[in-house]
């Protein structure tokens, strides 16, 4: 066997190897679209700026919970700079193994990752909410956010606003792409 059908080979292993995981890769954001949670990732400039205004509320050893996390860089940024103690939620498998291994690369063993439709998550123990889900899934939010959510809460809404909280909007800024909302329970 010559050199280049070595070489050949590995090309043909190693696509054969790719195209599946590429497959299931785009499968798992399909099916995230589908549960109207889309993974859109945020650059991490506009995440410290959207971080920063809320950085009163982000006290050592709060209960940070992201909806619809993705790869965890909100999350991770918040643990991180913040030092709170973050959980990030997200349907696609796929981007919570890449979550977790980001986290476990940073060091940061206060920022977990599951598996899990936000429509199921406990908020009753957390400080900070952070969501950036499509409109028609922030409506069937409404019942698990009034019956489970205490008075100080901040709400910080990337991308879409809260109808149903529109009387406890504090600010908002304009990003790049999207606006940023912030909503305080009283």
């Amino acid at each position: 066997m010559t050199f280049g059908e070595i070489i050949y080979l590995l090309a043909i292993s190693l696509e054969l190897l790719l195209f599946p995981l590429l497959a299931i890769y785009i499968i798992s954001l399909i099916v995230s679209w589908l549960y109207g949670a889309p993974y859109v990732a945020t650059r991490n400039d506009e995440l410290y700026e959207l971080l920063l205004k809320a950085k009163k509320h982000l006290t050592k050893n709060a209960r940070f919970v992201e909806l619809g996390c993705g790869d965890g860089r909100v999350t991770r940024m918040a643990v991180k700079k913040y030092l709170v103690k973050g959980i990030g939620y997200d349907i696609n498998p796929i981007l919570i193994f890449a979550a977790r291994m980001f986290a476990r690369f940073e060091h940061l063993p206060h920022a977990q990752f599951q598996k899990k439709n936000v429509l199921h998550v406990d908020l009753s123990k957390a400080d900070i909410i952070y969501v950036f889900l499509l409109p028609p899934l922030i409506l069937k939010m409404k019942e698990n956010i009034f019956s489970s959510l205490k008075c100080g809460i901040l709400i910080i809404s990337h991308g879409f606003k809260i109808p149903y909280l529109q009387s406890y909007l504090f600010d908002q800024v304009d990003g790049v792409k999207f606006k940023t909302y912030y909503y305080r329970l009283k």
